[in-house]
Order: structure tokens, then sequence, then C-alpha cells
């Protein structure tokens, strides 16, 4: 029996998916949908996607209302974590951030601890992931 897969989101969990889904998600979606205009990728799946983001999304706006309801706090972010960010940076400078060496970010690259894209040779790292871990630090 072939069953829908799903997952109940709300809460402050909505409220982390959709801040990484933000910063990330667009960029997937005008590679998928390049790949549904091949035929590669059925064009409902495309659909599908940009809903549930859409379904998130109201999904923290209703958390971040029912928190100002609650504590009168009205800011979206929690202090601790930075703006959203699209801008992506090299190694160097990520290294700069997390105050280690290029070479040790392009070895959390190569282990899976950070998320990067190579470009012509050269790794690129979202910026507000890279703030986030030296944050965490």
């Amino acid at each position: 029996m072939n069953r829908p897969l799903g997952a109940h989101v709300s809460g402050f969990s909505a409220f982390i998916i959709a801040y990484v889904l933000d910063a990330h998600l667009p960029a997937e979606l005008v590679k998928v949908s390049r790949m549904a205009e091949r035929g590669h990728v059925d064009p409902a799946r495309l659909v599908e996607v940009r809903d549930t983001w859409a379904q998130i999304k109201a999904a923290r706006s209703g958390w971040v209302e029912w928190r100002a309801s609650v504590d009168g706090r009205t800011e979206a972010l929690p202090a601790e974590m930075p703006a959203v960010s699209t801008q992506e940076i090299d190694t160097a400078t990520a290294a700069d951030l997390l105050r280690v060496t290029s070479s040790r970010v392009r070895q959390m690259v190569r282990s899976g601890d950070l998320l990067a894209r190579k470009q012509g040779g050269v790794w690129l790292l979202d910026r507000s992931e890279i703030e986030m871990r030296r944050t965490a630090a």
C-alpha cells in the first residue's frame, strides 16, 4: 500500500524549520524547477514542496503570535540567532569566523559537519550557518 508520508510541525519546531528553509530552500527550488522543466522531476512534487513550505511558514507565524500573546515578546528571532542570510562565503572567511584554519573548514565540509557547495573549485558556505555555529561554540 502506498501511503503519503508527513509530519506535523508546530511551535518552536516550525519556527526553526522555517528559518532553515527560508535560508536554503529558494536556491534548491530553482534547481528542482529546472529538473521539472527537463522532465526529471514530476512538477506536482515541486508544488507539494512549495505548499509544505507555505504551511510551515504559517505555523511559524502562529507560534510568533502565540508567543507575543503569552509573554509580550514580539521579536521574531531569539537574540542568540543571527538573521537569515543567503550570502555565501569561501573557506577562508568561514575559517576566520570560526577561528580555525581553512584546511579545518574543508575537512568539516568533507565530513558533513558543514554544508557547502563547490563552484569552480571553490567551496562556498552559507554565512548564517557559520555564524550560528560560531555563536553556539
